[in-house]
């Protein structure tokens, strides 16, 4: 029997979670969409919607936050990869936007089977992309921004240290519920 294992967490060098919820909300509701209260479902519900994550992805953002460790916010949400993309017309990725906003450091690592990819940004909106994507259109890219074939940022050594919660929040990944700590946002296009 294979085993599959996949991650998709974002870091945030910032404890403040109610800021980072704050800034999140600014920035999407920027491009239409709106916040919902959290739906009512009963536990088997939220599991079937758990194992098909992609009956949802269009209409509905769901956003987590979770305290870390040595002052971290991880982040997971679904889609896995929607603040590493840009909005429609933008110049960055929300990821660098939300960085900008609270004026901290970020990085998502994506890891799957047909990706293994680091996003860095800081708290000016630089952005720093190293990994491998399955891209076929050969161009090196991830989503918009272009892989980095170069050193990583120095000043981004964070990476050391927090890479150790990612099998953490692997294990949160399968226990967390829809609760207060979440966030629901209806897509642009709905």
């Amino acid at each position: 029997m294979s085993s599959k294992f996949s991650n998709f967490t974002y870091y945030i060098r910032c404890n403040n979670l109610e800021l980072i919820e704050q800034a999140l909300t600014h920035i999407l509701e920027q491009e239409g969409c709106r916040r919902i209260p959290l739906p009512i479902l009963p536990d088997d519900d939220i599991e079937k919607l758990r194992g098909k994550p992609w009956l949802l992805c269009n209409e509905l953002w769901i956003i987590g936050l979770f305290v870390g460790s040595f002052g971290w916010t991880i982040v997971k949400v679904l889609p896995e990869q929607l603040i590493c993309r840009r909005a429609r017309d933008a110049d960055r990725p929300r990821l660098s936007q939300l960085a900008m906003h609270i004026s901290s450091d970020a990085f998502y690592i994506g890891c799957s089977e047909v990706e293994n990819i680091l996003m860095e940004t800081d708290a000016k909106g630089s952005i720093f992309t190293s990994g491998d994507v399955d891209d076929l259109s050969g161009k090196d890219k991830f989503f918009e921004e272009s892989i980095n074939l170069v050193e990583r940022i120095q000043s981004l050594e964070h990476l050391k240290l927090m890479y150790s919660t990612a099998c953490i929040v692997h294990s949160l990944q399968g226990i967390s519920r829809i609760s207060e700590n979440h966030s629901i946002f209806l897509s642009p296009e709905t």
